[in-house]
């Protein structure tokens, strides 16, 4: 008879990586929209005004937030679901 590993701790240890790397995610998550906004807006705005810039800023930070809710919500159901196995 072959013993399983205990998966509730092997699951345990997964949902501890992920959060681990959905802590870089987030970095580049929130990172890489604004360098692009703030990129393409003094682009776009040249070097008098900077309202494209703030205008693609705001874009970005609130698509980046709402990328940051799914994911958080993805993650807190897995944790629920391994709470309840215990």
């Amino acid at each position: 008879m072959s013993v399983k590993p205990d998966t509730t701790q092997a699951k345990r240890d997964e949902y501890m990586n992920k959060t681990f790397r959905l802590m870089w995610q987030v970095l580049f998550i929130f990172g890489i929209p604004a360098a692009i906004a703030v990129l393409l807006g003094r682009w776009i705005d040249g070097e008098g005004e900077r309202t494209v810039t703030i205008v693609l800023l705001v874009i970005a930070f609130v698509s980046s937030w709402a990328v940051i809710i799914k994911k958080y919500r993805a993650l807190e159901r897995e944790r629920k679901e391994l709470e309840s196995h215990n």
